[in-house]
């Protein structure tokens, strides 16, 4: 995790990292992630998977992420918890959250709530000084910042469960996030030149204040999951989910210059809707093998509207994925496992119709061999052989531009 909150794996950086938050991508048009806005209280599990798996999106070079959140199927939590943390340089964060759940012979649940805010500040200040003697050049200049940023957060997640048969468990889990922010900056910058052959003093000066405000932004990310045990220790799942969000941002700036005031504003408001499905079967060929199949179909479309002195434009994306894997599992003892695997994706970008480029298709191919070796609980050792075959291979097709 850098600085800002972007997750990687294996020093690959931003972009080669899946996430799946219940078994959803989180960063799949974006490319990275940040997540500051999933509380640790709502956290059953996190698993991480190195490097490509068949059964995962061949986004996940560097690896995946598997993060679910309390599930009906885990241990019942009952707990309410309120916490404040305060800093010296002025900073602070107030949380209180509450989880509640239940169980009976055929129906199950677990909700948890959070809702926290939290105020940072921030006081830089910058000099920078430039001293040529021989020259007789003489420069300083002064950047003091000021910045205050307040957020808030309500989150919703958990899952309700009914159990018809033994052999059947319908679930719909849910995750929703609200989340206003405002962010306010001021600054000053002064810059002053002087040298002895000058009879004055040059001064240059300049102070700005920005106003960036987020109205409550909001996403939600249902998923319905159909799991039934077959014989002999098989499991068919079936799912449908999908991931809604959406929000505005204004953006005020306003600049003096000496006897100049100026300034600009912007506003933007962004939509994003995916929809996703998933089949997959998994089954125990002997006590140490298990093939495992399946399929996946997902859409993605996001929409973004800025809108600047009275213009507005539109920048739509629209991504359609088909997938099927199969997979192999092998653990000959309790040291040694061995996953081979095999991955074919159909992947349509279709960008906005202003951009001229039209849609874009690519087919991938991704085998795959994990070997892994666990001599006790406390070393593991990986191996992993993995390529991707692309078609086209790396082409950017434009209406007069081949490029390879």
């Amino acid at each position: 995790v850098d600085a800002n909150g972007h997750l990687s794996l294996r020093g690959m950086g931003e972009g080669y990292t899946q996430v799946l938050v219940n078994g959803q991508q989180i960063n799949a048009l974006s490319g990275d992630v940040m997540l500051d806005g999933i509380s640790m209280d709502m956290i059953e599990r996190v698993e991480i998977v190195r490097g490509a798996s068949a059964s995962d999106s061949g986004a996940g070079i560097a690896g995946t992420i598997r993060i679910v959140t309390r599930q009906a199927s885990g241990p019942v939590e009952r707990k309410a918890s309120v916490r404040s943390e305060f800093s010296p340089r002025g900073a602070f964060q107030h949380r209180a959250s509450l989880a509640t759940g239940g169980r009976s012979q055929q129906l199950e649940w677990q909700i948890n709530a959070s809702v926290t805010h939290s105020e940072k500040k921030t006081d830089v200040m910058a000099h920078e000084h430039q001293d040529i003697i021989g020259g007789e050049e003489f420069i300083n200049s002064y950047n003091g910042q000021k910045q205050l940023v307040r957020s808030s957060q309500a989150l919703l997640a958990g899952e309700v469960a009914v159990r018809p048969t033994r052999q059947d468990r319908l679930g719909l889990a849910w995750t929703a996030e609200l989340s206003p922010e405002k962010r306010h900056t001021d600054g000053d910058f002064l810059y002053l030149y002087e040298a002895p052959s000058y009879d004055s003093l040059y001064e240059y000066r300049s102070r700005w204040r920005s106003r960036e405000t987020s109205s409550p932004s909001w996403t939600l990310m249902p998923t319905l999951r159909w799991d039934h045990q077959t014989q002999g220790g098989g499991l068919l799942q079936a799912e449908l989910g999908s991931r809604q969000g959406g929000g505005k941002n204004s953006y005020r700036y306003q600049v003096l210059e000496g006897r100049y005031l100026g300034g600009n504003a912007e506003d933007s408001r962004y939509r994003q809707r995916d929809w996703h499905s998933n089949l997959k079967w998994a089954q125990p060929l002997s006590n140490a093998t298990r093939l495992t199949m399946g399929t996946q179909l997902r859409t993605e479309r996001s929409t973004t509207t800025y809108v600047e002195g009275g213009d507005s434009f539109d920048e739509k994306l629209k991504r359609n994925t088909t997938a099927a894997f199969t997979q192999f599992n092998w653990s000959p003892s309790a040291f040694w496992n061995l996953e081979a695997g095999l991955r074919h994706e159909h992947i349509a970008l279709t960008p906005s119709s202003e951009s001229g480029l039209g849609t874009r298709t690519q087919n991938m191919w991704l085998p795959s061999l994990n070997i892994g070796y666990s001599p006790n609980a406390l070393q593991r050792w990986h191996l992993q052989l993995a390529k991707t075959y692309r078609a086209p291979k790396f082409d950017d097709l434009m209406a007069h531009v081949r490029e390879r």
